[in-house]
């Protein structure tokens, strides 16, 4: 059973914690997801190699890290004629499976001992 003095003292902050913010000035109204998404973008550089592959780099200096994300267009979306046979996902498996030079799940313990996620 919860005391009378619990209560009050419950009662006491919620009513000190309802009262503070106006007394202290509200916060400002979060930014638009918008105008965020847009700010973030302005500074992503986009550039195309010899080759055809598309790149895009962002710089962000906030913390002391590098971050590097490797996209390719494969999936269903990008089967083409094949659509639906699920090439891309025979090729995901092969790569589990090894190749003539590196053994079953090598590929994917490399990447992971680089710091890296493969799937």
């Amino acid at each position: 059973m919860i005391s009378r003095k619990t209560t009050a003292v419950s009662v006491m902050f919620w009513s000190l914690a309802c009262a503070l913010p106006p007394l202290l000035g509200a916060a400002p109204p979060p930014p638009e997801p918008e105008a965020v998404l847009r700010e973030s973008n302005s500074r992503l550089r986009r550039f195309a190699m010899e080759n055809g592959m598309i790149g895009l780099v962002k710089e962000d200096h906030s913390a002391p890290f590098v971050s590097v994300q490797i996209w390719t267009a494969q999936g269903a979306i990008h089967e083409g004629d094949l659509a639906g046979s699920g090439i891309t996902h025979a090729i995901e498996h092969m790569i589990f499976k090894g190749t003539p030079t590196l053994p079953p799940g090598d590929i994917t313990r490399r990447i992971d001992d680089a710091g890296g996620v493969i799937n």
